[in-house]
């Protein structure tokens, strides 16, 4: 897939479509930062291959059986539609790896009022995600 269909994304930050859980009472991660890229530096495969990555991820960390999707979005072609990442990630809520909402709507995750500070930015594996003054 053409590399030019992926933006680039300082952060690769994966949601699982939600549309089942809405009414779920258990709190089960439906939102992660990946832990570690591909490989293949911002090459992720085209959104199948960055949506794949993501849920080999998330079934390495115990939480596989969900559609897990990268939040990203691709420019659209002669061949393909444009593709906007808060398309495709469901409305909500979210909930981080140890169970804590992050976000209760779409609007609420693209606002002021998300809880995505430092401490509920997680990994699947439950590492927080390092801000730039942590890298040194």
């Amino acid at each position: 897939m053409n590399k030019k269909l992926i933006l680039a994304s300082a952060i690769a930050i994966s949601a699982a479509a939600t549309f089942s859980t809405i009414n779920s009472q258990e709190n089960e991660m439906s939102f992660f930062i990946t832990s570690e890229g591909s490989g293949d530096g911002a090459n992720l495969g085209g959104l199948a291959g960055a949506d794949a990555h993501c849920a080999t991820l998330a079934s390495a960390a115990g939480s596989p059986g969900k559609r897990w999707v990268a939040y990203l979005s691709a420019h659209g072609t002669a061949n393909s539609p444009r593709v906007n990442a808060r398309e495709r990630i469901g409305f909500g809520p979210w909930y981080n790896a140890e169970g804590v909402e992050v976000a209760s709507t779409l609007n609420n995750l693209h606002s002021d009022y998300m809880a995505l500070g430092k401490a509920n930015s997680l990994t699947c594996l439950l590492y927080t995600y390092p801000s730039p003054r942590d890298r040194g």
